[in-house]
């Protein structure tokens, strides 16, 4: 697994989810964020690693529904970390361990969806490369067959 790390002004903060402090975060838009949150009084912000979108609904048959999500374009960055003003937060509160556990596997699963996808990505790269280079190669041999250098 590919570990990266942010320092703050008093912490390392790793993309591992192993031993964190997971939170949920409500957000004054009302948005519910499930990440390992470290707060920086220092400059009024707080870090968010590898947070997640949570939305949880009551419905009316009694049960609960749950869906987790990621909440950056991880996709299209290369760390899955944010930095908040504390001022977008409106509380942070403990999640159950259950929830934690869920958690973590989520985050696991996703940056092993990420890696496998570079991986693919990387090999089709290559291939398109290997590929130019014969059409090119072959395209030089047919000129040179065509019209040999005297």
């Amino acid at each position: 697994m590919m570990m990266k790390s942010l320092t703050t002004n008093f912490t390392t903060l790793t993309s591992k989810p192993d031993n964190l402090n997971v939170k949920i975060i409500r957000l004054v838009t009302g948005e519910d964020v499930l990440a390992d949150f470290i707060e920086d009084s220092s400059d009024g912000t707080a870090l968010l690693s590898n947070p997640m979108r949570l939305v949880f609904k009551r419905l009316p048959t009694g049960q609960n529904a749950m869906h987790m999500s990621p909440w950056l374009p991880i996709e299209l960055i290369e760390e899955n970390i944010a930095q908040i003003h504390c001022a977008d937060i409106l509380t942070v509160v403990n999640p159950k361990d259950e929830l934690v556990d869920h958690y973590n596997t989520i985050v696991d699963s996703e940056q092993n969806r990420l890696i496998l996808q570079d991986e693919q990505i990387r090999y089709a790269l290559n291939r398109l490369r290997e590929e130019e280079i014969e059409e090119y190669d072959e395209m030089v041999s047919e000129v040179l067959k065509n019209n040999p250098i005297h």
